[in-house]
């Protein structure tokens, strides 16, 4: 028996992760040129591509914990990284000289790489708080085990898993309701608003809960309004986001100014159907 040793040059592998044929051609004999798909008619095994898949986008809010959940792929493991960048594979040469390492975006994943942790490699703590500023940015994956550098630059990062965007609404918006009539916001602004968000009109917004913990759905006290529709709850925004309205039901809350807060409705720990 023969062995055949075969390489596919220096450029890297871009394809997504996946099981992918190993279809084999030899020039001698049948006048097969080897340049043509239907030449590489024998089947001699699968090649396994790991890593992440690609577009999978994710979103986190401003000013909370960003965590990247799910994530999908072929032989993910505990230990992976994921640096948040504006482009995967931003070329460094070498590792940063002194004491300095490699940087993702500020106020998301600044430092040398996230680490995946569970044994599966899908779930990653992207930042304790989102700082940096609204707009979309790249995942990007490596293992510092297959890695000539240990993940040690910012070009070993070449896996795209897909974008991260930073969402959040425009901050000091003065919207006006009438005592006695129906109530909606049709212009609501912000960066990556999306159907399904909803506003609480509140005596106060809540602070952020923990990770995943709501206090048993124990509203804080005195955080409602009295004779607001829905308890203040506005229906699933529309419109891209940008529209909320509170039903058939008119205001009858005393006049008064009152703070319009907003949740993210796409977001996987946070619920949007309590104040907290």
């Amino acid at each position: 028996m023969q062995f055949v040793s075969s390489n596919f040059g220096c450029e890297r592998v871009t394809a997504s992760a996946g099981s992918y044929k190993l279809c084999f051609c030899t020039p001698r004999g049948a006048g097969a040129s080897c340049q043509l798909a239907y030449d590489f008619s024998f089947d001699i095994g699968t090649m396994v591509v790991q890593g992440p898949l690609r577009n999978q986008a994710r979103k986190c809010v401003f000013g909370y914990r960003c965590w990247a959940e799910d994530i999908q792929g072929v032989g993910l493991a505990d230990g992976d990284l994921i640096l948040v960048l504006d482009k995967c594979r931003m070329p460094q040469t070498s590792p940063a000289a002194g004491n300095m390492t490699i940087r993702g975006i500020a106020g998301l994943t600044p430092g040398a790489g996230v680490p995946a942790y569970g044994k599966d490699g899908s779930q990653y703590l992207l930042a304790e708080t989102v700082l940096a500023i609204a707009g979309t940015y790249r995942m990007c994956w490596c293992r510092p085990s297959l890695s000539a550098t240990g993940c040690g630059i910012t070009d070993s990062f070449a896996a795209d898993i897909g974008g991260i965007t930073v969402v959040t609404p425009a901050l000091s918006l003065l919207r006006r309701c009438v005592r006695g009539q129906t109530c909606a916001i049709i212009d609501l602004e912000g960066f990556g608003l999306a159907d399904g968000d909803a506003v609480h009109v509140l005596h106060f917004c809540p602070d952020k809960p923990n990770y995943g913990i709501f206090q048993e759905d124990v509203p804080p006290t005195g955080v409602f309004i009295d004779g607001w529709p829905r308890k203040g709850l506005s229906l699933p925004a529309e419109i891209g986001g940008t529209s909320v309205s509170w039903g058939v039901e008119v205001v009858m809350a005393p006049v008064g100014r009152y703070p319009i807060c907003w949740c993210m409705g796409s977001s996987p720990f946070r619920r949007c159907d309590q104040p907290q």
